[in-house]
């Protein structure tokens, strides 16, 4: 079975809070606290998944980045993506299981 491909092409991108573009290598390397002197030069950085479909979506960390990147590649492979979630809220009721649909104008 040959494997679907996306039309479109997702990177990871940095920013410094000033605006400039993080290179996340050499003295920028690093995430959070631990992120390079350069990026606390530019006050900081940010993390963003950026598509060529014109999607532009903030990620908290390198992590949430990577599955962020991985689950908008596969909405525009297969148009919509089920998951399935097991939460305890603490109220008492015990587990619950929440279904959730994602597609891309959702």
């Amino acid at each position: 079975m040959k494997k679907k491909k996306s039309a479109h092409t997702t990177r990871i991108d940095g920013l410094h809070k000033d605006g400039t573009t993080c290179p996340m290598t050499g003295p920028h390397q690093g995430t959070g606290r631990n992120s390079g002197r350069a990026c606390h030069a530019h006050g900081g950085r940010r993390l963003r998944v950026a598509c060529t479909c014109g999607a532009d979506i903030p990620a908290t960390d390198r992590l949430d980045a990577i599955v962020t990147k991985a689950v908008h590649q596969a909405l525009h492979i297969r148009g919509e993506l089920t998951f399935r979630y097991t939460v305890d809220d603490g109220d008492g009721e015990g587990p619950k299981r929440i279904r959730e649909v994602q597609t891309l104008t959702a």
